[in-house]
């Protein structure tokens, strides 16, 4: 009879413990995963995984702490994380560290939720698309990056190799409005994307090319109205720069595309940008300028300056461009070479001079260009040139 009794009371123990769970499982099974499944410590090794990121570097250890346990379990797609106790202010820098130090997290919305507890906090992201479908995406974004990184040139330095994913996202991306538009996905799979779509494209190729660089918001002045913009900041040779693939862009602003905007100091850029977050990148230095660079930077205009055009413009044509940009110290410099090539008509030898050297068969009579006077750069167009060719 004691054994049946202690059977019952047993029997009647466990009905109680299985409708107290159906009632109260929400409840048993949260403080589970907050207590045994996210209750893991960002291991050093995670903590050094993003040392070298720019937000990243700018957090206290809490923050940090946070930033590495939130990113380490982001890509199971958890519907909550365990995080340190943060302020409010602090939660958000953390949130907005993340989405601007990792282009690969284009499936994390710009908006996601914070419970604060009494010893911790639970971080709540919010999913852009399924993890599956991330998977997906992932594996056609890392396609066109080894498309891209298969045209860099044997031994090509930083500079080389940055240009030529200047160039790719230029001719693989058009600014247009899309469902994907403001991250790495829409710039390089759709081939559609705004400013923050250009800049998180560059970021992602460039730090998996061993190129240091990272955001920059602000805003950007043109046609006559000021807007909220985003572009990068670049290191080459240790030295930072400013990139804008945007504004480089012919689909934007300018109509044509160039590289006005490719490695450029804080006095040039600042001509069309105020730089917000960070608002001083210490960039005053023009080595790496393109037009430096690329021999295109003249501050007397001479004889010499005339034998450097013609032999620059058959490099391009040579080499399968049709646009040619020349650039200028000073608005003096920038008025005399107008004179000359346009006014006095010297740009028609030059391109006669390229037709003979490369016996191409181009039409030397006429020739499109546009002009920046704040930047005091001319842009040649010569492919209307070559398709009419006689």
């Amino acid at each position: 009879m004691k054994r049946w009794r202690a059977w019952l009371l047993l029997l009647l123990l466990t009905v109680s413990a299985v409708v107290f769970f159906h009632f109260e499982g929400d409840t048993l099974r949260e403080l589970y995963v907050e207590y045994f499944v996210l209750s893991d410590e960002a291991s050093p090794e995670q903590l050094a995984l993003h040392q070298d990121k720019y937000y990243y570097s700018h957090l206290n250890e809490t923050q940090k702490e946070a930033y590495a346990l939130i990113y380490q379990q982001l890509f199971d797609f958890p519907a909550q994380i365990k995080v340190p106790v943060l302020q409010e202010s602090e939660f958000q820098t953390v949130h907005e560290a993340l989405v601007y130090d990792n282009p690969e997290l284009f499936f994390l919305d710009a908006s996601c939720s914070m419970v604060f507890k009494t010893a911790h906090c639970l971080y709540r992201p919010e999913y852009l698309c399924t993890a599956g479908q991330y998977r997906s995406m992932l594996a056609e974004i890392e396609a066109r990056r080894d498309e891209i990184y298969a045209l860099f040139p044997a031994g090509a330095d930083d500079y080389t190799r940055e240009k030529t994913i200047h160039d790719q996202l230029i001719s693989r991306c058009t600014y247009s409005e899309a469902d994907w538009d403001s991250g790495v996905y829409g710039a390089l799979v759709q081939g559609k994307a705004v400013c923050a779509g250009y800049a998180r494209a560059a970021q992602y190729l460039l730090s998996g090319a061993g190129i240091p660089n990272y955001l920059v918001t602000g805003t950007s002045t043109g046609g006559g109205k000021t807007e909220n913009h985003m572009w990068n900041t670049v290191f080459i040779d240790d030295k930072p720069y400013y990139l804008d693939v945007t504004w480089d862009d012919g689909d934007y602003e300018s109509g044509v595309a160039g590289y006005a905007y490719f490695n450029v100091s804080e006095e040039q850029l600042r001509l069309t940008h105020t730089p917000e977050n960070p608002s001083d990148s210490g960039c005053v230095y023009t080595d790496a300028n393109y037009f430096v660079r690329e021999g295109l930077y003249f501050s007397l205009v001479d004889e010499t300056f005339f034998d450097t055009v013609t032999d620059r413009l058959c490099e391009r044509l040579q080499g399968g461009d049709t646009v040619l940009e020349i650039a200028f110290s000073s608005a003096e410099a920038y008025q005399q070479a107008l004179d000359q090539l346009l006014e006095g008509q010297r740009i028609y030898g030059i391109l006669r001079s390229a037709r003979r050297r490369l016996e191409l068969p181009m039409d030397p009579d006429f020739i499109n260009y546009s002009l920046d006077d704040r930047r005091w750069i001319l842009h040649l167009d010569l492919s209307e040139n070559l398709h009419t060719g006689m």
